[in-house]
């Protein structure tokens, strides 16, 4: 990336301002759309409502967690959103370390070839080199959508609220993001420069991106409305009078469709079931339940092959 990171690079291995060439494409994905927003709800509980309005579009998926166990809880969410069965399993899928790789190959293989393979929620860490042109939306990255240029990718990045006035107090403080974390500064210690003045632009984040990139293409710095971008970014949407269409992913022939993804409705609220103290998972108990789901594995294996 321009900017200190290649200036770094460049005088680590001897290379002098004015004495060797640089030559740079643009990185500006003209087929993929770029959102930021807010997040309604808090990412610690188990209902992840901002997921579905991206999802009902039965289009191929991907979405990144920064933690496997916030993947096991995204995870289970949605499933919880389709219908009882054996593709259930097909829709949704898991891609990380603590997965066998031979799982992560078939997920990988499902997506790429298998209509019915919508969704795969993946840590961002082991997700790095996932490479499938089939996806055209990405939630929390941006780079894995819209490899096939004729098609249109979708990118949604969904910021916790409290991410806003860090990167406010972040560049206020110098951008200094390198004392010790104290019980008010521990969400600096997270953030850099670039992602503090991305939290904090005002303007169109195409043009934010393309100036801090250094991408030169002509237009690069205008918004997406006076450019202008068939494709604008969420900055720029309300002012876009166009129409914005995002076409479905290929279905599969016959009679079964994509599995449509329920709106989850609100659950009324009861008393807290009564809990023993002594509710400690137990050796034995832990064996069981390991013994329980393998048979439950084995049998799902068995569905999906006949």
């Amino acid at each position: 990336m321009p900017g200190i990171s290649t200036s770094t690079i460049c005088k680590s291995l001897g290379f002098q301002q004015g004495m060797f060439h640089m030559y740079q494409r643009s990185n500006e994905r003209p087929n993929v759309q770029f959102n930021l927003l807010p997040l309604t709800h808090t990412l610690g509980g188990e209902e992840f409502p901002d997921l579905i309005k991206y999802l009902l579009s039965n289009r191929k998926a991907i979405i990144y967690c920064a933690t496997i166990e916030l993947c096991w809880r995204v995870y289970i969410f949605l499933l919880r959103l389709l219908p009882l069965g054996p593709r259930q399993l097909i829709c949704v899928r898991l891609y990380h370390a603590m997965c066998w790789p031979d799982e992560n190959e078939r997920t990988v293989a499902l997506m790429h070839d298998d209509p019915m393979c919508q969704i795969i929620v993946a840590t961002v860490a082991f997700g790095q080199g996932f490479n499938v042109r089939t996806l055209l939306d990405s939630i929390q990255q941006a780079g894995r959508v819209g490899r096939d240029l004729s098609t249109t990718g979708r990118a949604v990045v969904l910021v916790q609220k409290a991410a806003y006035s860090s990167a406010e107090k972040y560049l206020a403080s110098g951008g200094s993001a390198s004392r010790a974390p104290t019980k008010t500064s521990k969400s600096l210690t997270t953030m850099n420069n670039e992602k503090a003045m991305m939290l904090t632009n005002k303007g169109c984040f195409i043009a934010f991106f393309n100036k801090l990139f250094g991408n030169n293409t002509p237009g690069s710095t205008l918004d997406c409305i006076a450019l202008p971008r068939r494709l604008p970014c969420s900055a720029c949407l309300p002012r876009f009078s166009g129409s914005l269409v995002f076409e479905l992913s290929p279905l599969p022939s016959g009679p079964e469709r994509l599995r449509p993804f329920s709106v989850p409705q609100p659950q009324p609220t009861t008393a807290a079931a009564y809990r023993p103290k002594n509710s400690r998972l137990m050796r034995k108990m832990r064996s069981a339940a390991d013994a329980e789901l393998r048979n439950f594995g084995l049998q799902v294996q068995k569905l999906e092959r006949d």
